[in-house]
């Protein structure tokens, strides 16, 4: 199998993982509740959106990254306090949102690598370095 091959199935994998993401991080947010309480559910989906950042940027997903990293943000400063108002999770659900709507649009086709052209030789300073990981 050709590296642009075996990208385009795990690029494929990838927007099959963020369709599951967005379902935990929907569940996640709904668990939070205006207290303590709400601090672990907060923590986890801070650590799904952190995973979603880097990955959609690492493979080619922009607008996924984006919204992701403010989703993220968000939810770095919510689970450091010790009560959460009401108006701070609808900030916190409309992020969700953006980000709900733009993984939900992702396809592999979409990702800027879904055509990159991996047969060049990798050198550490060119995007084709990645070729060595999916190979």
């Amino acid at each position: 199998m050709t590296a642009q091959k075996q990208m385009r199935e795990l690029l494929k994998r990838y927007c099959t993982k963020l369709l599951d993401q967005l379902e935990m991080l929907d569940q996640l947010l709904s668990q939070s509740r205006a207290d303590a309480q709400s601090s672990a559910a907060l923590t986890e989906a801070q650590t799904i959106t952190h995973e979603m950042k880097g990955t959609g940027g690492s493979l080619g997903f922009p607008g996924v990254a984006a919204a992701a990293s403010a989703l993220d943000d968000d939810l770095k400063l919510l689970a450091r306090q010790e009560r959460v108002s009401q108006s701070q999770l609808q900030t916190t659900k409309e992020l969700y949102m953006r980000l709900r709507k733009t993984a939900s649009q992702a396809t592999a086709q979409k990702s800027t690598l879904f055509d990159a052209d991996f047969s060049a030789p990798a050198s550490s300073s060119s995007p084709g370095a990645l070729s060595r990981v999916v190979t």
